[in-house]
């Protein structure tokens, strides 16, 4: 067998060891200290943020830990953080990005989950870069039409989906972005266009969408 490209990824482990937890009795496992959603660990007065903790490990979501943490300690506790609303990506040729939920956590966490796709090839921008490879993917509630993740494997993908993080927290459908305007020639219209599809099928009462 042979390869033309390797790819090595590394993974980290909390640096926790000179913190003394188990003395202050703060729980923690291999993975780091358990917090919860406004970053308080298991011992009142105690909080912990950032890669330590037990969660995404991602300077964008350490610096969101830490101001949910001192809204906690100094003011009202009102923040708490949402992890699914964190947009997330890995910069390979197409980027894998995402934002929400995938299929199978939505369907663990009860929901009756629809999906639809679109592929890159039927873009024309992608065409521009030489790069019509990939596809996107919603995610949706399949009664009320929730949008519940959007997914993409494309160039620019990281891009793309950051901005599907407020549709998903202000409870944004398929509806929604089916019925929003979208630039051309853009790798969004690919969003448009898959959810289009959902609200056409929908309107047909057409099932399978996935």
């Amino acid at each position: 067998m042979s390869a033309a490209l390797l790819l090595v990824a590394s993974g980290r482990s909390p640096n926790v060891e000179e913190l003394e937890l188990d003395a202050a009795g703060v729980a923690h496992d291999r993975h780091g200290i358990g917090v919860d959603e406004r970053l308080r660990t298991n011992i009142p007065g105690i909080w912990a943020a950032g890669d330590v903790t037990a969660t995404i490990q991602l300077t964008p979501v350490a610096a969101l830990q830490a101001q949910v943490a001192i809204v906690d300690m100094f003011g009202d506790g009102s923040r708490t953080l949402a992890y699914e609303l964190i947009p997330t990506a890995i910069f390979t040729d197409p980027e894998l990005a995402s934002v929400g939920l995938s299929e199978s956590e939505a369907s663990e966490r009860g929901f009756d989950v629809d999906t639809v796709s679109y592929a890159a090839k039927d873009l024309l921008r992608p065409y521009y870069v030489d790069a019509p490879h990939g596809l996107l993917k919603l995610v949706f509630e399949r009664g009320s039409r929730r949008l519940l993740g959007v997914h993409a494997v494309i160039r620019a993908g990281s891009e793309l989906v950051q901005g599907f993080a407020v549709a998903l927290k202000l409870g944004a459908t398929v509806d929604d972005l089916a019925l929003g305007h979208y630039v051309f020639p853009s790798y969004g219209e690919g969003i448009h266009y898959a959810a289009e599809a959902v609200l056409t099928a929908a309107a047909l009462d057409q099932p399978g969408l996935a």
